[in-house]
């Protein structure tokens, strides 16, 4: 978007902002043109049909009487001209059609909006206004979701969710913890009587949760939640892992963007900073956050990566599709007051329980590699065949062929014929609610009891369906996409990263809940993260002590 050349300082008072002042229809545009501007340089479009604004500074401190606007940016390319001060601004062709159809008849409306609002050319502007966010969304009158111009019917769409949500007030839905969706609509169920409208409402939520969760169970999670959420903000680590696969302009935004609405970014020493490249600002995240406790974060690394240079330790939050769900997901424990959260299944590789911070040692170099604390645990000898959609079979199969490569020796004791179907789902079932269990006795019985005699090999989904085992198959193929199975040591059968080849190496590294591939490079000798592993035998400590002694993992 074209520069606005006329703005004012917003510094040194650190509380100033600027509103934006949306005049009346009815005002005449070209009243507004700024002395000198010759009419050769305008637009083609009649002056009396452009958007008229104004902007001025507020504090604050002082509580202005705005309205906030979220939008989607859109095609920055794609603009057209408004007027500012007397001035031709150019801006996307989204936020033309929100403050169109926002003015007002007759009086001025004011309004924050971020791509006006905050010089997008000045870095340090950029990164003052942006620690404002949370007072400035929190101290909005309404903040208002512009969605778009109607289309394809969507204003019929709109006007049902504006009544739903209307019934929804009326029966409490919302105010109080007590009247939880799920008890109201059980109580609904349960009159003998209920009008047309309960009916339509009751039976509409129903089937959207059971087709979003069937669908996409991982995605559906956040909103069958149902529970008081806790007061207190969440933490940076939990905002970026659900917010991953947002969408943004700048993709600096998708960490600075949460610096206000995350309850602990001041405490981990992360500060909003334009003046950084991509890299540099992801780098600088990562130290931090592995630092605090969160070596979690090796297991968000994809590859390729869209930024170019990238250390391999460092996620690339400018990614918008992922190939595979990590292993592990960061829940909020809502029965709490505080942002406390935890990781689902419970994993404990290095033999770990608590939060610990991993021992990492800061390096200034080139590619600034990163040095922990951990175990060479052993060498992949073979793999499996990646995943596609689909292939149930395939998956099973590779994983039988696997298992029996493996001496009888190093196989488990008691339920041998278990391990294949329990290694298929990572020893994890599908999200309960708000809980991504471990897969438990009472499933791992279930299994052994409708699976025995049956041939991993000749398995479909279609039959594992049929058996009842529905949820095992979601399961399964949640964990299989851009994955492979793996064979480490000739001993152990896992699960790692769909470019897992042999002559990788698996590493537990202290403080780590799962184990990761590193690779050896041949040119320089340098370990680089391939991603997170599953291998059976050693989820909760078995490996430590077993492997060589703790070293320097050195990672670039």
């Amino acid at each position: 978007m074209p520069p606005y050349t006329s703005y004012r300082t917003l510094t040194p008072h650190p509380e100033r902002i600027r509103l934006l002042h949306v005049l009346p229809e009815k005002e005449d545009a070209s009243a507004q043109l700024s002395k000198g501007l010759k009419k050769e340089n305008l637009p083609p479009s009649s002056l009396e049909t452009l958007v008229a604004c104004t902007l001025s500074h507020a504090s604050l401190v002082d509580r202005p009487v705005y309205d906030a606007l979220s939008y989607t940016w859109g095609d920055a390319s794609l603009t057209t001209p408004i007027l500012i001060d007397g001035s031709i601004v150019e801006v996307t062709k989204n936020l033309e059609a929100a403050l169109r159809h926002l003015r007002l008849k007759d009086r001025t409306l004011t309004l924050w909006v971020d791509a006006v609002c905050i010089n997008q050319q000045n870095d340090m502007e950029k990164s003052e206004q942006l620690e404002h966010m949370r007072p400035i969304y929190a101290q909005a009158i309404p903040v208002v979701a512009w969605l778009g111009p109607a289309a394809d019917d969507s204003d019929i769409a709109m006007q049902w969710i504006d009544d739903f949500g209307t019934q929804a007030c009326a029966l409490g839905i919302g105010t109080k913890p007590t009247l939880q969706l799920r008890h109201i609509l059980k109580g609904s169920g349960e009159r003998k009587s209920k009008n047309s409208a309960d009916a339509s409402i009751e039976n509409f939520v129903h089937e959207l949760g059971e087709q979003f969760s069937a669908t996409n169970p991982r995605a559906a999670c956040p909103y069958m939640r149902f529970g008081c959420p806790t007061k207190a903000l969440a933490p940076l680590i939990y905002l970026l892992r659900s917010l991953r696969r947002f969408q943004a302009t700048d993709p600096r935004d998708k960490a600075f963007a949460l610096y206000g609405i995350a309850g602990d970014t001041r405490a981990h020493g992360f500060y909003p900073d334009y003046s950084k490249s991509c890299k540099d600002v992801f780098t600088n995240l990562a130290r931090v956050l592995i630092r605090n406790g969160y070596i979690e974060l090796l297991s968000m690394c994809e590859f390729p990566k869209m930024i170019g240079d990238l250390p391999s330790w460092v996620p690339d939050w400018s990614r918008e599709v992922y190939r595979r769900a990590p292993l592990q997901q960061r829940a909020l424990v809502r029965s709490t007051e505080t942002s406390l959260t935890v990781l689902e299944p419970s994993f404990s590789a290095s033999g770990i329980t608590e939060h610990t911070e991993p021992e990492v040692r800061d390096v200034i170099g080139r590619n600034m590699p990163l040095l922990l604390s951990g175990t060479l645990f052993g060498d992949v000898r073979m793999v499996g065949r990646s995943w596609e959609a689909g292939h149930v079979n395939t998956w099973l199969s590779d994983l039988s062929v696997l298992y029996q490569d493996i001496s009888d020796a190093d196989k488990p004791t008691t339920r041998r014929g278990l391990v294949v179907w329990q290694m298929a789902i990572a020893d994890q079932e599908i999200r309960q609610g708000t809980k991504k269990p471990r897969l438990s006795e009472r499933n791992l019985l279930h299994l052994e009891q409708t699976l025995m005699g049956e041939d991993p090999c000749l398995m479909d989904a279609a039959k594992l369906v049929h058996l009842g085992l529905g949820d095992y198959c979601l399961q399964l193929c949640d964990v299989a996409r851009g994955r492979r199975p793996i064979c480490v040591s000739g001993s152990f059968l896992g699960i790692g990263p769909d470019e897992t080849e042999p002559g990788d190496l698996a590493f537990v590294l202290h403080g780590s809940d799962v184990p990761y591939i590193l690779r050896r490079n041949k040119d320089d000798n340098e370990l680089r993260l391939v991603g997170e592993a599953y291998i059976h035998g050693i989820m909760d400590g078995e490996a430590v002590g077993q492997g060589e002694e703790p070293r320097t993992v050195t990672v670039f």
